[in-house]
């Protein structure tokens, strides 16, 4: 997400004058992209939603559909304003962290989320991308 940030120590807490990558110029300029995947969390997703604001409220993302990423994404508001994101052509993803950090999670649901939420969802895309190009 984040480019170049000043941060003293390596807590994600002390990430300050933070310039973001270009995300939305990236997509742009790969329209197949349909997913966006914030791996490392929620500090993350912070920062997406920080530096994407109005690319939110173009209607043009949605939060996926478990429980990270609504509580990363999902604003009343925005949904709202999107017609419940009704045109949205990227999934925003608020993955759970592998980092032996995140305590809260055993192996077992870390490999079974990316599994349903990153790794099928990717597939299924490539097959309909293959399927569409015979």
């Amino acid at each position: 997400i984040i480019s170049s940030c000043k941060r003293e120590g390596s807590l994600d807490s002390a990430i300050e004058q933070e310039i973001p990558n270009d995300i939305e110029g990236f997509c742009k300029k790969h329209p197949s992209i349909r997913r966006i995947v914030l791996a490392n969390g929620s500090t993350g997703s912070k920062y997406f939603v920080k530096h994407f604001k109005s690319w939110w409220g173009s209607g043009q993302l949605c939060p996926g559909d478990n429980k990270e990423s609504q509580t990363a994404f999902h604003r009343k508001a925005l949904a709202k304003a999107t017609n419940n994101y009704e045109n949205a052509t990227i999934t925003c993803i608020s993955a759970v962290s592998v980092s032996p950090a995140a305590a809260s999670y055993s192996y077992e649901q870390k490999r079974d989320f990316w599994e349903a939420y990153v790794y099928q969802p990717g597939l299924q895309d490539y097959k309909e991308m293959q399927s569409q190009s015979n």
